[in-house]
């Protein structure tokens, strides 16, 4: 059963805010949360349907700080999205760092995109061109936004932003 502790943690999270202070977003959804678990980003929680757990028991990661099954309808309360009835993740943030420029690599430079939406496609989009990193300025839109990470499809876990 859910705790209220944890049901106002997971709801602070979809606040830049909190997720800046506790270095947590979420993600929601099948897809994006089984790429996540296929990452190496670190799983604080993750909370599923009993059918995803059945359907998934492979790639559940051993690693998952902590587990917890709950009903379809608990699950939609979450999150932003009332359509998820399989999975929601914690994931830890990774440190933001500059990334090495390489003669024969690709970069995205990216300024002032703040509608959320449109940054998740770019990095989608950008993962689908093999252009692995992408420098925003401070003006773009969070990358943990939930509307980043939920229209980039899981491709926010293959670039570097």
């Amino acid at each position: 059963m859910l705790s209220k502790a944890r049901i106002k943690f997971i709801k602070s999270l979809q606040l830049k805010k909190y997720r800046k202070q506790e270095q947590c977003f979420v993600v929601e959804g099948r897809k994006s949360v089984l790429e996540v678990l296929s990452s190496n980003f670190k799983i604080e929680q993750l909370l599923m349907t009993p059918d995803f757990q059945q359907q998934n028991e492979r790639a559940l990661n051993p690693n998952t700080s902590e587990t917890l099954v709950v009903k379809p309808s608990e699950l939609a309360r979450l999150g932003d999205y009332s359509t998820n009835d399989a999975a929601l993740a914690v994931v830890r943030m990774k440190p933001n760092s500059a990334p090495t420029l390489a003669r024969d690599s690709f970069f995205l430079m990216l300024d002032d995109i703040r509608d959320p939406g449109n940054l998740g496609t770019i990095i989608r989009t950008a993962d689908w061109y093999g252009i692995y990193n992408i420098i925003a300025s401070e003006e773009t839109a969070d990358i943990y936004n939930g509307k980043v990470i939920q229209s980039s499809m899981g491709s926010f876990i293959r670039v570097n932003i």
